[in-house]
């Protein structure tokens, strides 16, 4: 292994700044591949105003005051990425759950009553169905798209290069759309399986890893990593 491991990174490019930069200052090499990227949408009307908003996304956040969300409203939100956005825009009453959708359903139902209204600000592509379950739960609940995350229509020039030349050491995988995208754009551009596929791929769970082993990505690794100091730790045991 390299003194400096090299990673690609594939997250959209606004995602992967922050983190980018704590693996450099951590030893690390690392060359950017977004694949894919963020195109927010206009708000729409509401029928009423809610009593507290679902967030799942920090590329939500940004939808909030176009909505007229006061800051004082309580905000139940994914992850902690998505919380210190929500602060630094300006929210005070931030109810944080897991990084899964589905751990805010006992949040809400230990800080709402069942007449509460909710509004649901999600991106176009969801796993879970957020609105139906808290629906089924008695909170009645609007849901607007604002924002889409959309293929990028090629790789990087240096993510292209780092991968011909195979002085990469490994590839970290935020979802498993964004695995399919990278094996079609690395496809695309003309880069031998053989190229990427020897990688070691980094996966936050074992759902995503069956998608990686599904375009031919060998044995990868499952490993969350959705909190900043602790993700750095892990990919410094990991490709030390």
């Amino acid at each position: 292994m390299k003194i400096r491991p090299h990673l690609l990174l594939t997250r959209p490019a606004e995602d992967s700044a922050s983190f980018a930069a704590q693996l450099e200052a951590a030893g690390f090499q690392i060359t950017q591949a977004p694949c894919l990227e963020i195109v927010p949408f206009s708000a729409e009307s509401l029928s009423h105003r809610p009593d507290a908003v679902i967030l799942t996304s920090r590329h939500a956040v940004a939808s909030l005051h176009a909505y007229g969300i006061a800051c004082d409203t309580p905000v139940f939100a994914v992850g902690e990425s998505t919380t210190a956005a929500l602060r630094h825009a300006g929210y005070l009453h931030v109810i944080t759950g897991a990084d899964d959708a589905l751990s805010l359903l006992p949040l809400i139902r230990a800080s709402l009553p069942p007449s509460a209204s909710l509004l649901y600000l999600r991106g176009k592509d969801i796993r879970h169905d957020l609105a139906g379950l808290v629906c089924m739960e008695g909170y009645p609940c609007e849901q607007r798209v604002v924002y889409a995350a959309h293929p990028v229509e090629s790789l990087s020039v240096e993510a292209r290069d780092s991968l011909k030349q195979g002085d990469l050491d490994g590839i970290v995988f935020f979802s498993a759309r964004t695995i399919h995208v990278f094996a079609r754009l690395a496809t695309q551009a003309g880069l031998p399986e053989s190229c990427w596929q020897r990688l070691r791929a980094v996966t936050l769970s074992a759902a995503m890893a069956k998608e990686a082993e599904a375009v031919g990505f060998v044995a990868p690794i499952i490993q969350p990593l959705h909190r900043g100091a602790g993700a750095i730790k892990v990919l410094k045991t990991l490709f030390s």
